[in-house]
């Protein structure tokens, strides 16, 4: 497929969802699509008490897993420029090729790589670490199988050129997933609305009427009635992101409660930023916007640069939620 990074980077900005681990599945998805790449992952990392660093792969995308694969562990010697302990700044928001970076054979004797690497016929990989200053976002891997399988450098320059979009996807992923440590007032919900799991805080808020409220919206989002993502009620605004797990799907609610009316940010657009941020909000590419309103995709951009600002977002996804009920 013959891209460009901005087209790439307009196909990232277009993804928008309520559950972190479906924005980085698409992610993945879109990354192995567009760089024609058997294995797309997010991978994880995190020490443990004697020193070890663990992988996990919460997202994995592709038709030729081998089960059992992961999670797998490193031992400490494993001294990647891309680990937190050691974070590289010219490896930091580039997707790269990891095997230059070692003396032949060393990475033979890595369990990453007699585990997976090797069993998959792995002979090309692009990976790329995102920071958010010292906060560690998460990796990107893309893989290939077979021979002749080396990625060109005029894929990682397109990969490079959509390095905003991808922080700003993994970004909203791990601020969803931290939703409940942002409130005290949180609980798990199962899909039939029964709280499984709460706060002592929310056992206080959730009175008669707030609880039938929320076993309704739990409910409705099982069901396919799209009720994720922000709404206000009882005086308060009620986040509901939707969380599969080993054992099924639940869902998390957390509740923030509103002190003082507030005025939405969406009122501070002009009439044109309104009405690109509304083609932006339904999935329009920049492209598409400028071609709709006669002007071109790169002053959309600045456009959109300048909407994000005022309402004081960072992803087409909270755009969505900025314009919400407007």
């Amino acid at each position: 497929m013959n891209i460009s990074g901005s087209q790439l980077a307009d196909r990232l900005s277009t993804i928008h969802h309520d559950d972190p681990a479906a924005i980085r599945t698409e992610l993945a998805e879109t990354l192995l699509e567009y760089f024609d790449t058997n294995l797309a992952l997010h991978l994880q990392c995190a020490k443990d008490s004697e020193g070890k660093y663990h992988f996990t792969a919460p997202v994995a995308v592709g038709d030729k897993l081998v089960d059992g694969v992961l999670p797998f562990c490193e031992g400490p010697a494993l001294d990647c420029p891309w680990l937190p302990h050691r974070i590289d700044s010219e490896v930091i928001d580039n997707f790269i090729c990891v095997h230059r970076y070692y003396p032949d054979g060393y990475l033979q004797n890595l369990e990453v790589i007699q585990k997976m690497m090797n069993p998959l016929d792995i002979t090309g990989e692009l990976r790329c670490v995102f920071y958010d200053g010292p906060t560690l976002l998460g990796y990107l891997c893309m893989m290939r199988q077979g021979d002749d399988a080396k990625f060109r450098d005029g894929e990682r320059k397109i990969a490079r050129a959509a390095t905003a979009e991808i922080k700003s996807l993994l970004s909203m992923a791990n601020s969803l997933e931290s939703a409940r440590l942002d409130s005290e007032l949180f609980a798990m919900l199962t899909p039939a609305g029964g709280i499984e799991y709460a706060s002592d805080a929310f056992g206080e808020w959730a009175d008669k009427t707030r609880s039938s409220y929320l076993r309704r919206r739990a409910r409705d989002a099982d069901q396919g009635i799209d009720r994720l993502g922000i709404e206000i009620h009882g005086g308060a605004e009620v986040r509901m992101t939707r969380l599969d797990g080993d054992d099924g799907v639940r869902y998390l609610v957390a509740i923030d409660e509103l002190e003082r009316a507030k005025i939405r940010p969406v009122h501070r657009l002009t009439d044109r930023q309104y009405e690109i941020a509304k083609y932006a909000a339904a999935g329009a590419t920049s492209r598409e916007i400028g071609k709709t309103l006669d002007i071109s995709h790169h002053t959309v951009k600045v456009h959109l640069r300048n909407i994000y600002e005022r309402l004081g977002i960072g992803s087409r996804t909270e755009l969505v939620t900025a314009l919400e009920g407007v």
